[in-house]
């Protein structure tokens, strides 16, 4: 027995199992899934060194348990994807699988580019486990990719995948904002950004300023699609809120009413030409009044688990 196979001996329950008995309860329990969605079973099998070496052995195409089936194109982390999702948030199988590709993340991004590590970015962009956030953000933070890995463009997965989870602390909102100059990485930025509404609206200006003027068009009403995902009322209401800060470049409320009709929605009211026509607690458009004005104050926005 390896090292590696050694550590895949042990449940949560503290039984020891061997090898061979814990691939044979494991391999039972996948032929059943799909049909049971039972996941107190595999609670009752797994570590997460057994988690960790099952998710790297499949995404290398290697797995003993369950081979990817490749005839119909199923993608190799999708089995994990579909535990995770089955699995209830505070469960042991979540935490486990989080763990696991943690560890492999740190792994794969202190050695360098492997072949499985697409497959491993779209698990975890899936299932966005808590414990993946720390190192994604530091990604963010320090927007730096070795030559190997932006040459194959996985610096874009990484963002990616660090997009897809909400934007918290303002340090990395600064860093997403940074980046909405960057032509590689300023959809990606804005997208992260757009978890708030709010911040979509505000960084709006800037993302248009920093737009290809042949994809300005396209890319606003992707940009006012994010925004509006959170209710269309909302949405409107934002773009009110905030009009005096939309109104820094004179052609953009024209272009944002083009796009809000693009995408089905009506356009946004005329803005009160003064703001004394709106009390100032309900005023937050102004560099002075708006809570995104001075970046640093913003409060962390609550975590919430993929469901």
């Amino acid at each position: 027995m390896t090292a590696s196979s050694a550590m895949l001996t042990g449940s949560i329950a503290g039984d020891r199992l061997s090898e061979d008995e814990i691939y044979k309860k494991v391999r039972s329990w996948t032929a059943g899934f799909k049909a049971r969605r039972d996941i107190g079973d595999l609670q009752e099998i797994i570590s997460q060194p057994f988690i960790e070496s099952w998710i790297e052995n499949r995404l290398k195409d290697q797995d003993p348990i369950v081979p990817v089936r490749k005839d119909d194109f199923e993608a190799p982390e999708q089995l994990f994807i579909d535990i995770w999702l089955t699995a209830p948030p505070d469960s042991t199988v979540r935490y486990y699988i989080g763990g696991a590709c943690d560890s492999l993340l740190s792994r794969l991004w202190a050695k360098g580019p492997e072949p499985w590590e697409t497959s491993l970015l779209a698990l975890v962009g899936s299932a966005r486990p808590e414990q993946c956030r720390r190192l994604l953000f530091n990604v963010v933070r320090t927007g730096v990719f070795a030559r190997e890995r932006a040459d194959l463009g996985l610096d874009i997965l990484w963002l990616n995948t660090a997009a897809s989870y909400e934007v918290q602390a303002p340090d990395l909102i600064r860093a997403w904002a940074s980046l909405l100059t960057n032509d590689r990485y300023m959809s990606i930025a804005f997208r992260a950004l757009a978890h708030d509404p709010e911040l979509g609206v505000w960084y709006l200006p800037a993302y248009f300023s920093a737009l290809p003027t042949d994809q300005s068009d396209f890319l606003l009403r992707e940009a006012m699609r994010l925004i509006a995902e959170h209710g269309a009322a909302k949405c409107i209401a934002l773009l009110q809120t905030y009009g005096s800060h939309l109104k820094a470049l004179p052609s953009f409320p024209k272009a944002i009413n083009a796009a809000l009709r693009d995408i089905g929605l009506p356009e946004v009211p005329e803005i009160p030409a003064s703001k004394d026509l709106v009390r100032p607690e309900e005023l937050k458009g102004g560099h002075e009044t708006s809570k995104y004005a001075d970046i640093a104050t913003i409060k962390p926005n609550k975590t919430r688990v993929a469901a």
